[in-house]
C-alpha cells in the first residue's frame, strides 16, 4: 500500500481541493466584490487559486518544499487561458507566524480566505490556527473557508472508527475568539469529475468586529 510523505502531500490534488473550486465557481457572485482579492493558504498544486483568478486577483501561498511554488507556476503557466486577474505566488510557512510584506500591506482588500486539506497532522493544525488568528484578527471583516476531507482511523483505545485529526481541528476552532463559526451546505453543483465523498465538509470562519 502506497502512502504520501507529509512534506509532500501538496504535490497532488486532493477532493477538497475540488470541492473548495466547485464551490467558488458557484458562488463567486455573492462573494467576491469589485475591489476584494483571494488569499490561498496551503495552495499544493495551485489549483483552487487557478480557479479563484477567473473572478478575483489571488495571493497564492504554501511553503516551498519539493519545488511546490515552481510547480504552481508551472499549473499557472499550463491555464493562463483562463486565468482573468493577478495570481501573486507567495511563500508561507504556518510555522514561523510571519505573513509575506505583499500580504500584510494588501490585508484591507483581502476579504475571502481559501484553505483546503490543510488538517492532517495536529502540529500543523497548531500552526494553522494561529495563522488564521493573525489573518482575522485585523479589520475590515473577512471570511475564511476552510474545505477537508475527514480521515477516519480505527484506534485501539476507542475501539472504533475515528477522525481524529478532524476531532482535533474542531476543538481548535472553538478557542478562537472573535469569529462566527459555520458548517456550509454542500448543495451546489459539480463542476470537476471527482467522487464527492461524505466524508467532506467545508467550514467558514467570519471575523466579529
Amino acid at each position: 500500500m502506497k502512502s504520501t510523505v507529509l512534506d509532500l502531500v501538496g504535490l497532488q490534488i486532493w477532493r477538497g481541493s475540488l470541492l473548495l473550486a466547485d464551490w467558488i465557481i458557484h458562488n463567486h457572485k455573492s462573494i467576491m466584490s469589485s475591489d476584494s482579492y483571494i488569499l490561498e493558504l496551503g495552495a499544493g498544486v495551485g489549483l483552487t487559486s487557478i480557479v479563484g483568478s477567473i473572478f478575483a486577483p489571488v495571493f497564492c501561498t504554501d511553503v516551498n518544499k519539493g519545488n511546490l511554488l515552481d510547480l504552481i507556476k508551472s499549473n499557472l503557466e499550463r491555464n493562463k487561458h483562463i486565468v482573468k486577474h493577478p495570481v501573486n505566488i507567495l511563500e508561507l510557512d504556518f510555522t514561523t507566524q510571519t505573513l509575506p510584506t505583499d500580504i500584510l500591506s494588501s490585508l484591507s482588500k483581502i476579504r475571502i480566505i481559501i484553505a483546503a486539506d490543510t488538517i492532517y497532522d495536529d502540529d500543523i493544525t497548531d500552526a494553522f490556527i494561529r495563522t488564521i488568528n493573525l489573518l482575522l484578527s485585523e479589520p475590515p471583516e473577512r471570511s475564511l473557508y476552510v474545505a477537508l476531507e475527514k480521515r477516519f482511523v480505527f484506534t485501539i483505545a476507542d475501539c472504533d472508527s475515528t477522525a481524529p485529526c478532524y476531532e482535533y481541528f474542531l476543538q481548535c476552532l472553538q478557542q478562537i475568539k472573535n469569529v462566527q463559526v459555520e458548517e456550509v451546505p454542500l448543495d451546489f453543483p459539480k463542476y470537476f469529475k471527482y467522487e464527492r465523498v461524505k466524508e467532506l465538509v467545508i467550514w467558514k470562519l467570519t471575523s466579529v468586529f
